[in-house]
């Protein structure tokens, strides 16, 4: 068995899926439109930001409350809002979270088979 043929195969399987035609059928709809884009893309940095902010708090409760009172934290609260109320939005960020759920669980299947990293 050749792994890299194996992983080719996956990547053909994952581009057949149903998870990655519905996402790439709402990325099409999304990139007709320009204000969409900018949003999502706001939205997208405002998630990384807010990760950030966040990181690893051990009251992540307590910092989410107050990212919610600094102005960056109230204008991912309203993107939410709007890209939620949007069909073609939501659509598009559905699917992509069920695609990304996918990948991460086939990486979590390959990080099983190798012992890298993992305790002695």
């Amino acid at each position: 068995m050749n792994v890299y043929e194996e992983a080719h195969r996956l990547a053909q399987a994952i581009k057949e899926s149903g998870e990655y035609k519905d996402f790439m059928d709402a990325q099409k709809e999304i990139e007709g439109n320009e204000d969409l884009k900018g949003l999502i893309a706001e939205y997208k940095q405002l998630q990384l930001w807010a990760a950030g902010y966040i990181g690893e708090n051990q009251h992540p409760e307590e910092k989410l409350m107050e990212m919610m009172s600094v102005p960056e934290g109230q204008r991912l609260n309203q993107l939410v809002a709007i890209l939620s109320a949007n069909p073609v939005t939501q659509r598009y960020m559905e699917a992509e979270m069920r695609l990304g759920v996918m990948v991460m669980d086939a990486i979590q299947v390959v990080q099983e088979a190798v012992p890298v990293g993992k305790p002695l």
